[in-house]
């Protein structure tokens, strides 16, 4: 669900922050994400998006999550400190994303995992090793400000 087309809707931190714990609450959050890019395309706001959201039917795939068991969290930013010279750059060719990149060895590239507390990522870097998240975000501060934390995670299975 995200695009490059989030940032125009999220350009402030706070509504950054907003997708963020909206991309947590699952399905409804996934409507939700879905009509920000819909919104963002029509050069809506956020306030847009969730009407847009509440009109939209919901995806009744089946869905479920098999749990894997408790991983430490971490996060890194584009910035040299945190990646180097690759900055967006993921090791599987993707562009990093806030709210969908996470690294990990532990799964395959393109892995759909559930973070407890966190929300849905897709597995798209590598940079850490066994029972280890990081997580993408843009901002250095952001990164700093969450520390380091443990959650259970899900593999999600269609």
């Amino acid at each position: 669900m995200h695009t490059d087309t989030l940032p125009v809707v999220a350009r402030r931190p706070e509504d950054r922050r907003l997708l963020r714990e909206i991309n947590e609450e699952g399905q409804l959050g996934r409507r939700i994400l879905g009509a920000v890019q819909t919104a963002a395309m029509a050069g809506l706001g956020i306030l847009a998006a969730v009407a847009i959201a509440a009109a939209t039917p919901v995806d009744t795939r089946a869905e479920t999550r098999e749990p894997v068991g408790q991983f430490k969290l971490t996060w890194y930013c584009p910035c040299r400190s945190c990646s180097g010279k690759w900055g967006h750059q993921t090791s599987s060719g993707a562009t990093c994303e806030e709210g969908v990149t996470v690294a990990a060895s532990y799964f395959r590239p393109g892995t759909r995992i559930y973070i407890e507390g966190i929300g849905e990522r897709i597995v798209q870097d590598t940079g850490v090793t066994g029972r280890h998240l990081d997580i993408f975000l843009e901002s250095h501060d952001e990164c700093l400000d969450n520390g380091v934390k443990y959650r259970q995670v899900y593999v999600i299975k269609d």
